[in-house]
């Protein structure tokens, strides 16, 4: 059963052995905005549908209908007269020649539409637009369909605890009710949507095991995407849980499965880039993300939002890895050249955050690369877009404007301009986080950034009392936030270095020993790799400044705790940072 106008759309040409440049030029449009349409990233309009319906021999109300359920003739209907539902009916509900109506396809579309729109507005349309359809037949499965999607609404209205009561609540009745035994595909849908409210939810392990449901009924259904996405969400779900193990296996499996589904495959790929990225090994990460770039570059898949979110996934990787700064640059160039363009051209949301984050971490690297001009230019601008951004996705832009605070704090502090840096650090407190463990992070954020402007401005008192409150605020932290558990490392760090100019061996080897444990425990050699170095940077200092003592006693303590925890053969990084303990 084809749902939306894009697989009227991909079906057509699959018949015809069409490319979509081929299917372009036979409609006189560019091939970008074919693709766009067939991913649903763009809605078709109505010179487009006449021109399709033309040439594809297929009823131009009824594609109309399904590729825009919303245009005003249809919400005036359905809005004002008690007749609508069955006006569009009796105009659209006429047999075929196998003797099936057209009224399943165009309810289930129309409801398809649901996740593609979610502005206020179009929330409120299609409640009464739901309840209109439903009184448009009888069928069990149209109005299980209807509550399907009146969960989704759930969700987006008032949050996921809620829409997983009403999506159980559905699945207990697919399940005992004799009339609806053969709602396979429909079980497997409210199965994915459980699961990923229990993770929204972060209960993790029930989202596995509904992930886990929806994979057995895939099987049932000898359904191999279903089962890819199956593997793809539990995937996502072992991530979330921190076993990162068992996520790589999962999506593993995932890119194991025959089939055409090369869009899921992308995801897959993408998603296991990003994981690699987390555990340090970025080689891997960007060799995964480059399979996923070639994929969303064929003419069968053709995404472009997906393939600009690619590219911005390559360049935080080089940057995260700090080595090439130029690779870095040069794929979030291109994220942004595509985000840009499929802002100007569609009035995405999803485009125009991923022009800003694209903007930012542009920003980052010319932070590190000391292009203090230019980073202040884009993030200022960042700032500036923030009550736009809140109308998109309020959490997001509260992150993002945490984020782009902290690097201008960075720029000013970097230009000795010490009262602005200090504003910027204190206003990162201004936007809170949604969750317990984002808001933490912030404050702690804060500390660590005014102890260091503190240190620069040779300003002890105030930088020592930074790390206090810190420490007072982080107190049995949750480990498994990671970006948490990085700023603490961070924390520990400099507690460390604090020790060591007060004098303090014993405290000083403490605070830089915990941070490696910290790391080490975390399942990442990237973090691991940061605290060598700048324990190799501390003991460097230390020796510079005639402390030899102190420096002794820091690297033998290390070196120790490194053959001890038999990390000499982990990575060859860790391993150059012992070969300059060495050296020492």
């Amino acid at each position: 059963m084809k749902l939306t106008f894009a697989e009227h759309l991909r079906e057509f040409r699959a018949e015809k052995k069409m490319s979509l440049r081929e299917l372009a030029e036979l409609l006189g449009v560019s091939h970008t905005l074919i693709g766009l349409i067939e991913t649903n990233k763009r809605k078709a309009s109505n010179k487009f549908i006449r021109k399709f319906a033309k040439y594809s021999g297929k009823d131009p109300k009824l594609l109309e209908f399904i590729a825009n359920p919303m245009p005003l003739s249809y919400k005036q209907s359905i809005y004002e007269s008690e007749g609508a539902p069955n006006f569009l009916k009796e105009n659209w509900a006429q047999e075929t020649i196998d003797g099936k109506d057209h009224i399943d396809e165009l309810l289930l579309s129309l409801f398809r539409e649901v996740e593609f729109r979610n502005m206020p507005e179009d929330l409120i349309y299609y409640r009464r637009l739901i309840s209109s359809l439903e009184s448009m037949t009888d069928r069990p499965i149209v109005e299980c369909w209807g509550k399907f999607y009146n969960a989704f609404l759930m969700e987006k209205e008032v949050g996921p605890e809620l829409s997983l009561r009403a999506f159980q609540d559905l699945y207990a009745r697919l399940v005992n009710e004799p009339s609806l035994q053969d709602t396979l595909y429909l079980r497997l849908q409210t199965c994915f949507k459980m699961g990923q409210m229990n993770q929204k939810l972060e209960a993790f392990e029930e989202a596995i095991q509904y992930f886990l449901q929806a994979r057995k009924i895939s099987d049932q259904l000898k359904d191999s995407e279903s089962l890819a996405m199956s593997y793809y969400l539990t995937g996502n779900a072992y991530q979330s849980n921190r076993d990162r193990e068992t996520a790589i296996q999962n999506f593993l499996e995932g890119l194991s499965i025959d089939g055409p589904h090369q869009h899921l495959r992308a995801k897959l790929l993408l998603s296991l880039g990003v994981l690699y990225r987390e555990l340090g090994r970025f080689s891997e990460a960007v060799d995964r993300m480059k399979d996923a770039v070639k994929l969303w570059k064929l003419k069968a898949v053709n995404d472009s939002l997906s393939l600009a979110q690619t590219h911005q996934e390559m360049s935080a990787t080089y940057y995260q890895e700090g080595i090439n700064y130029e690779a870095a640059l040069d794929y979030v160039h291109r994220s942004l050249i595509i985000f840009t363009r499929l802002e100007q051209e569609s009035s995405s949301s999803i485009a125009k955050m991923g022009v800003v984050k694209s903007k930012l971490l542009k920003s980052a690297i010319f932070v590190n690369s000391n292009q203090l001009e230019r980073a202040t230019h884009n993030l200022t601008a960042i700032i500036q877009d923030y009550h736009q951004l809140t109308s998109i996705d309020l959490s997001e832009a509260n992150n993002i404007m945490r984020e782009a605070h902290e690097l201008l704090g960075v720029v000013y502090e970097k230009g000795k301009h010490w009262v602005k840096a200090e504003e910027s650090y204190r206003r990162i407190v201004h936007y809170p986080s949604t969750s317990e463990g984002g808001s933490l992070h912030g404050r702690l954020r804060v500390f660590i950034n005014l102890h260091n402007l503190y240190e620069k401005k040779n300003n002890k008192a105030d930088a020592i009392s930074m790390l206090m409150q810190a420490d007072a605020l982080v107190g049995n932290f949750d480990h498994s936030n990671f970006a948490l558990l990085a700023s603490v490392i961070e924390l520990r760090l400099l507690q460390g270095n604090v020790a060591f100019s007060q004098g303090s061996t014993q405290e000083g080897v403490k605070y830089h020993l915990e941070a490696c444990e910290l790391s080490r425990n975390c399942d990442t050699t990237h973090l691991l790799r940061k605290s060598l170095k700048s324990i190799r940077d501390q003991v460097q200092t230390l020796n510079t400044n005639g402390n030899e003592i102190f420096a002794l006693a820091l690297y033998n303590t290390t070196t120790s705790w490194v053959k001890k925890h038999g990390l000499e053969n982990l990575a060859v990084d860790i391993q150059s940072c012992k070969d300059l303990f060495d050296q020492i």
